[in-house]
């Protein structure tokens, strides 16, 4: 039987707290610097890009099948690591169709409604550029992409800058993460709880609590 695992590191507390703290000296700055620039910063974004790194810096995580590794050393936005992996379920059970009706959503935390760059795209330019599913991994250096095509009730997973291609069945990927999914997702609520500024992050995180209901309701 095919193995997939899904892990990740979950920052602490504190650690939580110091990243958020440490990065509002940089936000101020600026902001004030856009003010007095004549061309003033949306102070809310800002605010979400302060959050938005304490789930960054220092996170990890990565997926294994069969003992191969397809994602690491990619590290980054633990939250939108999520995101990806929803949407690779979301993909894994019902194909291209699946993910188009998903992100067409009418919800206000639709990400690809709010984007500036991905409202003017369509969704096939944004998820499927080169025919099969694309999915990016990592916010620092190195960024790698995972490219995904399901043929039938098997699905294949090419990590090119690994120089890795898995064959799996599609229950068998489905089965094997959606456990570390929903403890993951969940872990992250409860993060946003301990520290007032984070709860700016609430939209995000309940925009992959969506796609991974959708992602998990067909199973």
């Amino acid at each position: 039987m095919t193995k997939v695992h899904l892990w990740y590191t979950l920052p602490t507390k504190d650690y939580l707290k110091g990243a958020v703290v440490s990065s509002l000296s940089d936000t101020v700055e600026t902001y004030t610097e856009s003010v007095e620039e004549d061309d003033e910063e949306d102070l809310n974004e800002l605010l979400k890009g302060i959050t938005s790194r304490a789930f960054e810096y220092g996170v990890k995580y990565g997926l294994v099948v069969n003992g191969r590794e397809l994602i690491a050393p990619a590290c980054g936005n633990l939250i939108d690591f999520f995101e990806d992996v929803a949407l690779s379920i979301v993909y894994a059970g019902g194909g291209k169709d699946s993910i188009i009706e998903l992100m067409s959503l009418p919800v206000e935390v639709n990400p690809l409604r709010n984007n500036p760059v991905t409202r003017s795209m369509s969704i096939e330019e944004v998820f499927f550029p080169e025919g099969p599913l694309k999915l990016f991994f990592g916010t620092f250096d190195p960024i790698k992409f995972v490219l995904y095509r399901k043929h039938g009730k098997i699905l294949e997973i090419e990590s090119p800058d690994n120089g890795v291609t898995v064959r799996v069945g599609v229950e068998e990927y489905v089965e094997g993460i959606r456990e570390d999914l929903i403890m993951g997702v969940h872990e992250v609520e409860e993060a946003l709880k301990t520290f007032t500024p984070l709860r700016a992050l609430y939209p995000k995180i309940q925009w992959v609590k969506v796609v991974a209901r959708y992602a998990l309701s067909t199973w």
